[in-house]
Formats: structure tokens, C-alpha cells, sequence
């Protein structure tokens, strides 16, 4: 019934998320949580060997069963009397004890989405990162016309384009690694007090050892649950994350138009065929003709997603010490944010493998515009002391029919632009040289994230 479960399923977040992933977390916490009480004593050795043998058993069908009796209806409360089954009378008061359900819940939920991103989705978006890079520096050379409002602008380069949602990539990627770094644990009780945890020693104390054996650093403060602004955030990072993957797309979707044609896909044939048109889907000189699918489906996961954001603002709302409007809704916008951002990123890095920027179009687009000019035209007749130079320019060329022409026979422009330092003349040759800063740009692009990757790579590498 949900497209996930086919089309667009990401089976590496199997492991993090899903109910039996849940219970393997959510006994991570209450393992550890006994393994402090045993190392206080309070615990015996053999007591914590026998629940850790009978917690390691249980499967997810065993629990999802045990929440459906009557009995139970509550998902802790039946994992609790699941380990219990089977164990001696003198053990079973152990497991749980002196926390509330969200003291595991709440901590399971965190270490699962830090190991999918540490794991999965940083790794990716890294991938993708280089692979921007190599397009980059592939064209940075390459000159193309500029577009603003979708009409064209001022020279630019392929490269340079390419290097701008470089860095807009490479900028998200830190954000969503700050945002999972700062997500916190806690171990507080049902009122978030801590007073049950005081009855079995101190209970900051007995805190910190939990946490730090399963790498969370505790919350100041807290209710029965985790202060929600860190999730928040960090769904929010990844939606922002999806919103530049959305217009990388988009642009090169419009590259790939028929009446644009800078762009190709060199793809086997049969990717973007029509079930009617034959001519799509068939290849020209290794590369395809066809439909740009992959942007248009990255484009179309992200219209699905990124309305999750408003559930996500939501459950920022818990009344009091906690309520559960927020389970739901957070069934729902976990999974299907994770698994849409990450199929999406590794289809984009795929596809963006595949592009070839057509050389050819792109420098005659730009060769052919000389009315590009006209902005350092009328910059050079304002250093010569035109007081009205904008419109100087466009007299001129209405007086003489075209640019070209004005350029030619208009002395007063000629003066100004013969006043320019010498290399600055040289962009009215041709408005190929009008590129400005373009290639060292990509350059410092390329210097910055290519280091910043080795590190974040690096760092992922001593986390996991």
C-alpha cells in the first residue's frame, strides 16, 4: 500500500528503523540501564546474565503480539512482561526498574537516528558532494550563458553553476551533522524529577554511566520526554537538505529541454522512453534523448516529503510532562523523510554521474549574445563620466539598430571603453571573456569542500 515498501525503498534504514530495529534499540537502554544497576550492586551479576540471555530472544512478532492482549495495550509495559516470562521470581524485579517508558523510548529513537545518518545518510550526501565536485572541476572552463527570471543574463560558467549547489550541498551536509551531534538522552523518570532513579543511588550519576555507555550526553533538563526543539531541528535540516536537492534537480531538468539542450543524460537507451514516442529514450552520439525522469521523480519525492515539516513543528507541542499526539504523526514523517531524502540523494548522485554538458550549444548561446555587453558597456561609459549611462546604452542602440553596430560607429562609446585599463578591454572582444571571477570561484569551492569531505569522512569514520 505505500510506495516505500517498492519503488522507493532504501533497505540499509531496515536496520535502524521498523519494530524490531525498535526493540533491539529500546533494549540497548534498559540493558544498559541494568548493567549500572549491577555495577552499583543493586543488581546481581547472575540476574542481569539471565535478562540479558531472555531480553536477547525476544523478536519483534513476539512483542507486537503481546501488545494486543488486553492485559497490556501498552508497548513497555508488554516488553517488560516479556523478559519476565521465564525467568525466576527473584529476577524479574529488575528489568525496568526506576524508569519511565520514554527513558527507553526516547534514547532508542536517538541512537537509531544517529546511526542511520552517521551510517547512511551523511555517507551519501558526502558521495553526492563529490560528485558535484568532479562536475565542477570537469566544466570549470566551460562557458554558458547566464539566466535570471529564466531569460538570459550575463556569461557565467558550467563549472561555476555546478560549484554554487556545491557549496549549498556541502553547507547542508554540516548542518545535518551538527544537528544529529547535538541530539541528547536522558534518563529523568516519569515527571523527569529523577526521584525514582534517587531511590537506587545518584541518580545524576547513575545518568551519566547509562548515557555514556551508549554514547549520549545527558539533557540539562527534561520532562518524561526529550526536549522535542533537537528532532525538530534536525528534521529540519534534512528537509532543507531535500529543498537544495529539489532545486539542483530542477535545474538541470530545465538544462535538459529540448529548446535548451545544454545538458544530456549519456545513459543506456530506453531511460526517459515514452510508451508512444519513439524517438525518446533512443541515444545520439552515446547519449540519451528522453525524458529527464530521475530529476522529475527527485523533484516529486520532495513535494511528498517536505509537507511533513508543518507534523514535525507540531509535536514541538507536548503538554505538561508528556502526552502522545506526537506517536502518530512521528510514525508517519520518520520514515518517510529518511527513506525518500536518501533513495533521492543516491538517484541524484547517480544521474549526476551521467552528465554531459553540451560544449558546443552552451559557447555558441554565448558567442552570438553580444547585447550581453551592454552592462560593462555602460559601466565603462559611467568611469568616463556619463551622468545617465544605462540609458546612454540603450539610445545608442536604438540609434544604430543593434549593439554591434554601436559598438562600431558610437565615438562617445568608443572613447569610454578605449579609457578602460587594458584588461579590462578585452571583454568586448567577445562576451566569452565577460565571466568575471567564474573559475576562481570553483576553485575556492573545490579547495574548501574537498578538504571539508576528508574530514567529515573522517569523522564518521571514528563515530561509527
Amino acid at each position: 500500500m505505500h510506495p516505500i515498501d517498492d519503488r522507493y525503498h532504501v533497505s540499509e534504514l531496515a536496520k535502524f528503523f521498523g519494530e524490531e530495529s525498535a526493540l533491539r534499540y529500546i533494549l540497548k537502554v534498559e540493558l544498559a540501564h541494568l548493567a549500572a544497576l549491577t555495577k552499583r550492586g543493586i543488581c546481581p551479576t547472575d540476574a542481569y546474565d539471565k535478562i540479558s540471555e531472555r531480553a536477547s530472544a525476544i523478536t519483534a512478532d513476539m512483542w507486537y503480539e503481546k501488545q494486543k492482549e488486553p492485559k497490556y495495550k501498552h508497548n513497555i509495559r508488554a516488553l517488560m512482561a516479556l523478559v519476565n516470562d521465564g525467568l525466576p521470581v527473584e529476577v524479574r524485579r529488575f528489568f525496568h526498574l526506576g524508569l519511565t517508558s520514554y527513558d527507553a523510548v526516547d534514547n532508542a529513537n536517538v541512537l537509531a537516528l544517529k546511526d542511520a545518518t552517521y551510517k547512511v545518510v551523511l555517507p551519501d550526501m558526502i558521495s553526492l558532494g563529490h560528485t558535484l565536485l568532479d562536475l565542477a572541476e570537469n566544466y570549470r572552463s566551460t562557458t554558458q550563458v547566464g539566466r535570471s527570471h529564466g531569460q538570459h543574463g550575463e556569461p557565467t560558467k558550467f563549472g561555476r553553476e555546478i560549484a554554487w549547489h556545491a557549496d549549498r550541498w556541502g553547507r547542508a551536509i554540516v548542518r545535518v551533522k551538527d544537528a544529529t551531534d547535538a541530539m541528547e538522552g536522558k534518563l529523568a523518570g516519569a515527571m523527569g524529577t529523577k526521584a525514582s532513579l534517587a531511590l537506587l543511588g545518584d541518580a545524576n550519576e547513575l545518568e551519566r554511566d547509562v548515557l555514556e555507555s551508549i554514547k549520549l550526553r545527558p539533557a540539562r533538563i527534561a520532562t518524561q520526554v526529550l526536549q522535542p526543539e533537537d528532532a525538530s531541528n534536525y528534521y529540519s535540516q534534512l528537509v532543507i537538505a531535500f529543498g537544495v536537492l529539489n532545486n539542483l534537480a530542477n535545474d538541470m531538468r530545465h538544462l535538459a529541454r529540448t529548446e535548451i539542450g545544454e545538458i544530456a543524460l549519456q545513459l543506456p537507451e530506453g531511460h526517459g522512453k515514452s510508451s508512444t514516442m519513439l524517438h525518446k529514450g533512443m541515444s545520439e552520439r552515446g547519449v540519451v534523448i528522453g525524458n529527464p525522469e530521475d530529476f522529475e521523480n527527485i523533484c516529486g519525492q520532495y513535494r511528498a516529503v517536505m509537507p511533513h515539516i508543518i507534523s514535525v513543528y507540531l509535536n514541538q507541542e507536548c503538554e505538561h510532562n508528556r502526552d502522545i499526539r506526537n506517536s502518530a504523526a512521528e510514525r508517519y514523517f520518520r520514515p518517510e523523510i529518511l527513506d525518500s531524502f536518501v533513495y533521492s540523494v543516491r538517484r541524484c548522485d547517480a544521474t549526476m554521474r551521467t552528465v554531459r554538458a553540451n560544449e558546443e550549444v552552451m559557447r555558441s548561446r554565448v558567442e552570438n549574445a553580444l547585447q550581453l555587453l551592454m552592462e560593462p558597456a555602460y559601466i565603462a561609459l559611467a568611469l568616463d563620466g556619463e551622468s545617465d549611462a544605462q540609458q546612454y546604452v540603450r539610445d545608442a542602440v536604438k540609434t544604430h539598430g543593434d549593439f554591434r553596430t554601436a559598438l562600431e560607429r558610437d565615438e562617445r562609446l568608443k572613447h569610454a571603453i578605449n579609457a578602460l585599463p587594458s584588461g579590462c578591454k578585452t571583454v568586448f572582444e567577445s562576451p566569452l571573456n565577460y565571466v568575471g571571477e567564474s573559475e576562481r570561484q570553483v576553485d575556492d569551492v573545490l579547495s574548501h569542500w574537498v578538504k571539508e569531505f576528508e574530514g567529515l569522512a573522517a569523522y564518521l569514520e571514528a563515530v561509527n
